[in-house]
């Protein structure tokens, strides 16, 4: 994963909805994130932090995951382990 993809990404939505990226983060973080700071990212090839990139993927109305990586997780990824699985790890410690 690149994290300019992450500045191509908000650099499209910017592009696509006639704004600047100084007014996005104006809404987006409440003034506390300024074009300089936004652009000493993009020149370090840092990405923002958790609270900034989910308060920018909040205002362009996507995931962070989407913003970060360009796809979305599938909820499968995050389900709970099946039961035999518990059962069986319940037993080994019991065994101990």
């Amino acid at each position: 994963m690149k994290c300019f993809d992450f500045f191509d990404r908000v650099k499209a939505w910017v592009k696509e909805h006639n704004t600047t990226i100084a007014a996005l983060l104006k809404d987006a973080t409440d003034r506390k994130v300024t074009k300089n700071v936004y652009q000493g990212w993009h020149i370090r090839g840092n990405l923002p932090s958790g609270e900034y990139c989910y308060d920018i993927a909040k205002t362009i109305g996507v995931s962070c995951n989407w913003l970060i990586s360009g796809k979305e997780f599938k909820k499968s990824m995050f389900t709970a382990p099946s039961t035999a699985w518990w059962w069986r790890t319940k037993m080994n410690f019991a065994r101990i």
